[in-house]
């Protein structure tokens, strides 16, 4: 009988009885009060591993096995970390979320001196560089991990591994010493299935775009049966989506085009007159109008009257006309550089890398529109490159899957203009572009509608998905599978 009573102290994995359950929270009560250890919620940990002197913290959902070995063990674990029988984890270790260790897998976050040659090995004091093990990480049966070693998220050490240097996020290491076998994204990113999905949709655009701007013409989305400010910003994307495959819209000649652009232009402060316009006459050949009221502005008074405590995507967004402005007038028309506003930037931006308060959404987003028309559109490197990525990563983590095309660009277009500064996590980007690509592009329907913004179909919905998957594709170095490039607002030269 007490043969199979045993039986979870070997799987911790499976499901409880109360009595089991009443049993694990009395021993783990004993453990924390022996120890200076915690264990999160729905822990198990066996009567029979072996835990001496451990301090630290363990997630939620723990799995000790039986015969695991922790000792003189500084540990600080997440959630969902399972350490199986005969493994052996010593020393300094960080662990991440959903670390899985396999049997007789041996950790050695600490080393014995060995600097003096005059004094025998095993009476120098000990070090301790520690161990890092980040998220989703495998660790096979009887593999060896050496003190100062960094595992990256994702990946997987194969059995029997001798893992003494640094490892790469989505790594499949293997051998002695380990070595990179295969890179698990690399893998998905240059598979025939994944391209093949991407030049199915490019196909699909190419012969269908025309008629979705003629659906959207008939439906008087060109003509004043809407407000001025939707039939703006509709010729101007429409413009800009005919541009991606080097056409205009066929709808109207390129001189009405023109004039109809030209005469939103009257109204200078709004974001289509400033932006969208300026940009849809660039790509028909001619110069937006000079924009004379940023010239004489002053930068700082009027950059402090944003609402950067409590709406970071309204101080964005007016921001980014404001740059555009005044990018578009030295392009053109000789206008000044501003020196000023990114004087005023440098001196307010925040040390997460964004700007303002508040509502993360609201400064993610903000983020993307101000270094769009600033920092992006002048060349120039903004400071905090590396915090920025870790705030708009863990925006993606915790979005999912963006409801719409503006979250979706908050997330790329910061990725995609901070790569050129720096290779700062630029995996995890890549998995999020890996996996939100075939979501995204399963977006566009053939019917004359093509993408959604939010719940709504629009041309403006259409030319920000278009980019947006331009802008994924050329982050992973596989745009040329699309034959298209955006010329307008989301222009990447």
């Amino acid at each position: 009988m007490d043969y199979f009573k045993k039986e979870y102290e070997f799987l911790p994995w499976n499901s409880l009885s109360e009595e089991e359950r009443a049993e694990q929270a009395a021993w783990q009560k004993e453990l924390c009060e022996n120890y200076n250890v915690t264990f999160g919620e729905e822990s198990v940990i066996s009567h029979e591993a072996h835990m001496y002197q451990i301090t630290g913290t363990f997630g939620r959902k723990t799995l000790i096995g039986s015969n695991a070995l922790l000792r003189s063990l500084e540990i600080t674990a997440g959630d969902n970390c399972s350490f199986n029988t005969y493994c052996v984890v010593h020393g300094k270790v960080t662990l991440g979320s959903c670390v899985r260790i396999a049997p007789g897998a041996k950790i050695f976050g600490e080393n014995h001196g060995f600097s003096s040659l005059e004094t025998p090995i095993c009476t120098q004091p000990n070090t301790r560089k520690g161990i890092v093990i980040e998220d989703d990480v495998w660790i096979g049966a009887n593999a060896v991990i050496t003190d100062g070693v960094t595992i990256g998220a994702h990946s997987i050490i194969g059995a029997g591994a001798v893992v003494t240097k640094n490892v790469a996020p989505y790594s499949i290491v293997g051998g002695n010493p380990a070595h990179v076998i295969k890179n698990r994204l690399a893998e998905v990113k240059n598979s025939d299935e994944f391209k093949k999905k991407i030049t199915d949709f490019a196909k699909m655009v190419k012969e269908t775009y025309q008629s979705v701007l003629s659906s959207h013409f008939e439906a008087g989305v060109f003509t004043n049966s809407k407000t001025d400010k939707e039939t703006r910003r509709a010729v101007c994307d429409a413009v800009e989506i005919a541009a991606l495959f080097n056409a205009t819209p066929n709808q109207l000649t390129k001189e009405e085009l023109i004039n109809t652009i030209r005469a939103f232009q009257k109204d200078m402060h709004e974001y289509e007159c400033v932006m969208s316009a300026s940009y849809a006459l660039e790509i028909l050949g001619e110069k937006p109008i000079r924009f004379d009221y940023v010239e004489n502005l002053d930068t700082w008074s009027f950059m402090d009257s944003f609402k950067w405590k409590t709406d970071a995507w309204d101080a964005g967004h007016n921001t980014d006309i404001y740059a555009t402005a005044l990018y578009m007038n030295r392009k053109h028309h000789g206008g000044r550089m501003p020196e000023s506003l990114f004087s005023w930037l440098g001196l307010n931006q925040a040390t997460d890398g964004l700007w303002g308060e508040g509502d993360i959404n609201l400064r993610v987003n903000g983020y993307y529109r101000l270094t769009r028309g600033t920092y992006d559109q002048f060349k120039l490197k903004p400071a905090y490159t590396k915090e920025a990525i870790d705030t708009v990563l863990k925006y993606a983590e915790g979005k999912g899957v963006p409801d719409n095309a503006c979250d979706a660009l908050d997330i790329i277009h910061p990725l995609y203009f901070l790569k050129g500064f720096t290779s700062y996590r630029k995996s995890e980007g890549e998995a999020w572009c890996v996996k939100m690509l075939p979501v995204f592009m399963e977006k566009y329907t053939s019917d004359g509608f093509a993408f959604k913004f939010g719940t709504e179909a629009s041309l403006k919905g259409t030319e920000m998905w278009l980019s947006i998957i331009f802008l994924m594709c050329d982050y992973l170095g596989i745009s040329d599978l699309l034959g298209y490039e955006p010329k307008g607002v989301h222009r990447i030269k």
